[in-house]
């Protein structure tokens, strides 16, 4: 299972979802989070907390409201759609390709930039 947050932040600028909420239409609510690859199968949590906003951006946003924290979707139609997560399209494989594409995508770490130091200048 791969987790998933959804801020309200964002999902509160789609007019039917904000229309969802004010309404109290937990039907049209999770539709849309669904749309928004929640797998709405499996328990979620709307959480209130501090949290970023496109914490990929180089000016992640820190909001302190409402988010949705899930598994993400893992269905053909989501896996197809372009907007699913690498680690979801990786999880849906059979074991031994999901075990070659985990090896294929990882990424160096931050330790490699400092191989070429010794233990000795960071001790003091």
């Amino acid at each position: 299972m791969v987790p998933i947050q959804r801020s309200f932040h964002i999902l509160m600028r789609y007019e039917p979802f904000k229309k969802a909420v004010e309404e109290n239409n937990q039907q049209e609510f999770e539709n849309i989070l669904r749309q928004a690859g929640v797998d709405i199968e499996l328990p979620y949590e709307v959480i209130s907390c501090e949290h970023r906003v496109y914490p990929d951006s180089d000016n992640p946003l820190r909001f302190n409201g409402p988010c949705v924290f899930a598994t993400e979707r893992r269905d053909k139609e989501w896996l197809k759609c372009g907007a699913a997560s690498w680690n979801a399209i990786v999880e849906s494989c059979d074991a031994g390709l999901r075990s070659d594409l985990k090896v294929m995508g990882r990424q160096s770490g931050t330790d490699r930039a400092f191989d070429k130091y010794d233990s000795e200048n960071y001790s003091k």
